[in-house]
């Protein structure tokens, strides 16, 4: 009997730092909203900012990459820099 109220402090205290910290990292890690744009808005971009939910495919080979990740040449934009190189021998 005394182990098992021991077991259950113990996990009461766990949780209750379990359950602070995790609301300190939600914090901590969510995304920095400017305005009224929301996360899926796909209205004006910030630079160096990358919207995830925006793909687009590659020119060259097909292959689809996140909007902004990609490797611009002669205003396309490539999914790689071998991607590049191929487009320029078309």
């Amino acid at each position: 009997m005394r182990f098992l109220l021991f077991s259950a402090i113990v996990f009461g205290v766990f949780y209750f730092f379990y359950s602070k910290l995790r609301r300190f990292l939600a914090q901590l890690f969510q995304p920095l909203n400017t305005g009224t744009q929301h996360a899926g808005d796909s209205g004006t971009k910030e630079p160096g900012r990358i919207n995830k939910g925006e793909m687009q495919q590659c020119p060259s080979c097909g292959v689809y990459f996140p909007t902004g990740t990609g490797e611009k040449s002669g205003g396309v934009e490539y999914c790689s820099v071998s991607c590049v190189e191929k487009g320029k021998h078309k």
